[in-house]
Formats: C-alpha cells, sequence, structure tokens
C-alpha cells in the first residue's frame, strides 16, 4: 500500500487553510446528466406556460434505460421539485382542449434497456423568479442528487434577444485541459476507516459549462466511465487565481460537494504539469480526505513529486506514447 507522502500531507494542510475561507455561488446545472437508478437523466431546457392562470414550467429531459429490464422514468427513482426551501407540485398540462393526452405522459413508458426517450415534467411555480431544483432520489438507498435551473437568468436572455445564446469560449482557469494520475483515501473515520491509506489510478478533466463555471470530472478504477459512471463532479468558480467550489455535483457518496468545500490552486506545485487538491467528504457512515495528485495528459509523469500511479507503466505510458487521447473508459486499466 502506498505511503502517506509529504506532498499528500501539504494538499490536506492546503484544504484545511483554504475551507476557512473565500466566496461561491448557488447552484449549477449539470451538462451531462444525472445516473440515477441505473438510468441517466440528461436535462435538456425548460419553457414556461401558463395554465388555469397558474405559472408553469415545462421541463424536457432525455430518459435513456441503462438497467437490464424494462422501466420507466416514473417507476425507475423518485423525483420532486423546490423553488427555494419549498417544494413544488406537478401541474397536468394537456396538449389541446379536447384531448386527455398530458405534456408528461411519456413518464409512464416503459423503456427498453439501453433506449432513450424524451419525457416533459410539469410544475406549477410559485413565482419566476426563484431557481428550481429537481432532485432525484434511489429507490432503495440514500443516494440523492440534484440540478438547479436558474429560470430568472434563461427568462432575461429570451427577451433581450432572440438569437441563440453564444457557446461559452473554453478560455479560464484549467478549463479545457485533462489529466491523470491517483487519489487517496486520508484521514478517514467512521466506516471508511479501514480504506484510510487506499488509493486508485484516475483520469480527469476540466471544462467550460453553459452557466460558465468549471466543471472537474474524475473518474477511476472503480467509478470508470466518464460518460456513465464517473466517480465525482465537482462545479467551480474562478476567485483569485485559485477555482473553488460551489454547491452542486458531487463525490463518491452522490451528495452534493458544498460550497467552498473544495479549493484549486494551480500554483500550489513546485513541479511542471502536474496539480494537486483534496476534496473533504462527510456523510452519516464517516468522513475522509480524498487527496488527489495528477500530471497534465500527454506528459511523462515526474517521479519526484510522489509515486507513480499503479499501472503507469502498463496503462498510462503505452497510451501516450501512442499519442492516444485520454481515455474517456479505463475499465480495462488493470
Amino acid at each position: 500500500m502506498k505511503k502517506i507522502l509529504s506532498s499528500v500531507l501539504a494538499i490536506i494542510m492546503l484544504f484545511a487553510i483554504c475551507s476557512c475561507g473565500g466566496a461561491g455561488t448557488g447552484g449549477v446545472n449539470t451538462p451531462k446528466g444525472i445516473n440515477i437508478g441505473g438510468c441517466v437523466v440528461e436535462y435538456e431546457g425548460f419553457e414556461f406556460l401558463e395554465v388555469d392562470g397558474e405559472d408553469v414550467i415545462a421541463i424536457d429531459y432525455t430518459f435513456t434505460n441503462n438497467n437490464e429490464h424494462a422501466t420507466s422514468f416514473f417507476s425507475a427513482f423518485l423525483y420532486e421539485a423546490k423553488q427555494g426551501e419549498d417544494y413544488i407540485y406537478t401541474k397536468t398540462v394537456f396538449l389541446s382542449e379536447d384531448s386527455m393526452e398530458a405534456m408528461d405522459d411519456a413518464t409512464f413508458d416503459e423503456v427498453a434497456p439501453g433506449e432513450s426517450l424524451e419525457v416533459t415534467l410539469t410544475y406549477a411555480l410559485s413565482d419566476k423568479v426563484t431557481p428550481v431544483t429537481m432532485i432525484f432520489s434511489e429507490l432503495t438507498s440514500a443516494v440523492e442528487k440534484t440540478h438547479t435551473i436558474e429560470i430568472a437568468e434563461v427568462e432575461e436572455v429570451e427577451e433581450e434577444t432572440e438569437d441563440d445564446l453564444p457557446e461559452v469560449p473554453q478560455t479560464g482557469l484549467l478549463a479545457d485541459t485533462q489529466w491523470y494520475g491517483w487519489w487517496m483515501v486520508a484521514d478517514a473515520t467512521g466506516e471508511y476507516e479501514d480504506y484510510d491509506g487506499a488509493y486508485f489510478d484516475c483520469c480527469v478533466a476540466f471544462e467550460k459549462t453553459s452557466d460558465g463555471y468549471t466543471l472537474m470530472s474524475i473518474w477511476d478504477e472503480t467509478f470508470p466511465d466518464y460518460e456513465n459512471e464517473c466517480l465525482g463532479e465537482v462545479y467551480f468558480e474562478e476567485i483569485d487565481g485559485n477555482l473553488v467550489s460551489v454547491e452542486g455535483g458531487y463525490f463518491f457518496t452522490g451528495d452534493s460537494v458544498k460550497k467552498e468545500a473544495v479549493i484549486i490552486d494551480p500554483e500550489f506545485t513546485d513541479y511542471e504539469n502536474t496539480l494537486f487538491t483534496a476534496i473533504d467528504v462527510k456523510d452519516e457512515d464517516g468522513s475522509f480526505v480524498a487527496a488527489i495528485n495528477l500530471t497534465q495528459w500527454g506528459y511523462e509523469w515526474n517521479e519526484d513529486f510522489t509515486e507513480l500511479p499503479t499501472y503507469y507503466d502498463s496503462y498510462f505510458l503505452p497510451m501516450m506514447e501512442d499519442g492516444n487521447a485520454l481515455p474517456k473508459n479505463i475499465e480495462d486499466i488493470g
């Protein structure tokens, strides 16, 4: 088992210091979809409606069934909506005055394994300003995932221009960069104590979202698939040369990462093309620090700053020498 080196201890110290200050904003939208109940729910957008004198939001999703059996959006998991601290409730919206077909009928349609279906959810709004937070929960566990829709901001943009929103350029701190390395369980308590010191090879990608945030996706030996089975997705905003996490996303447990819980300082290293960070993970089962050590994809591992990833010589280095892109699925890493 790898020993906890001085670089890892430095990461934890940096995290402990930085997590005491900084600034952040509220929740963010999830661009790549939510993995829940063996399915993927991908947010596609929304529109405002007026029904029976009430303001209604119609939210569009693409629902993909990755289970081995047919299931529907309605039965695969639990879902509910909030504005602020208050729940909002579904509003039936019929397609026409003389029809009994409703906009949300597709949520009850069974979808075969591996197939996708477009569905719409309709909720009566308390106002057209407060963001709408969608909450998706596993049927048989405490796993819960959320994403937030900033309805006021989108409404204002739509009123000002008829053009499509421009793409957010891939600029900013660490935007459009890719990394590989390993992460380690440190300072574990509770049920995580048995994993203290355990480490896993991993890949990381930073990308700009349509909201202007920076998304860090991380996938490893246990959660190997960037597209469908990520270890974590953490959202950041740039503050004083650092990336500071905002509310949203998740890491390992499925719980939302807290505001200011993760700080990335790209200058916190004495070695070129390297990056250190740490994520504080805490839930009802205990807590631990995920200490992450990375080198930018395309560069050989600097052996001076820490131990190599376990599969560096057999997996990562041959891929880079062949000029291959960062692997988006490392299921065969072993």
